[in-house]
């Protein structure tokens, strides 16, 4: 692995990453042209609209505590009131991404939590999803990539999902099999016809996705 530093800008095999560690942001290339770039971002209140707004558009069928909206706030809330609030659906510790473009656009949305039964061996990916208008580019597989970085540097054995057969969601299907996220399980997705998945990456094998 190649690691140079300028400034408080990390440039690892070609990537930069920026902030503490390299990890709160993260710029990518699509091409190999700097014309064709993105920026992975911690969310932020001047970005928690336009998230909000994207997730509702690719996961229309949301469960009333589990809602895109309330999750992304409680993950910019600290207090013993966001905390009991994410107890009663048995979550921990929210933290949500989103990838700009050079406009400043937001393009994508990534997230990680816990669930308390699994917390110390697993974390989940959660609302991870690609505007329609700019898919195609790469930015699924760099953001699905990012969570797993991340989970995997916090020492966590799995990185676990759940998604649907929804046509929304059918390239991701294809980006997690490519990820090495394989289907455990499968059951009702409420308030519609569609199947829930599933799925886990053993995040102690390096060698068990392809790029």
């Amino acid at each position: 692995m190649k690691k140079i530093t300028i400034g408080d800008r990390y440039y690892i095999n070609g990537f930069a990453l920026i902030g503490k560690m390299g990890l709160p942001s993260y710029y990518c290339q699509t091409t190999n042209k700097f014309k064709d770039s993105m920026q992975i971002q911690a969310l932020s209140r001047s970005t928690l609209s336009s998230a909000i707004e994207l997730a509702n558009l690719v996961f229309p069928y949301q469960k009333v505590l589990e809602r895109a909206d309330l999750a992304f706030k409680l993950s910019l809330t600290s207090g013993w009131t966001s905390k009991l609030i994410l107890q009663l659906v048995s979550i921990a510790e929210p933290r949500y991404w989103v990838a700009l473009n050079e406009d400043g656009d937001v393009t994508g949305v990534t997230g990680l939590y816990k669930y308390l039964k699994d917390k110390d061996d697993s974390l989940w990916l959660g609302w991870t999803c690609v505007s329609p208008l700019a898919r195609g580019k790469g930015i699924g597989g760099q953001l699905v990539d990012f969570a797993i970085t991340k989970a995997r540097s916090e020492g966590k054995k799995f990185l676990k999902l759940y998604t649907s057969n929804h046509p929304n969601e059918s390239a991701a299907q294809h980006l997690y099999e490519r990820r090495g996220l394989q289907i455990v399980g499968e059951g009702e997705l409420q308030g519609s016809s569609f199947k829930r998945i599933y799925r886990q990456l053993d995040l102690t094998n390096e060698n068990n996705y392809l790029s």
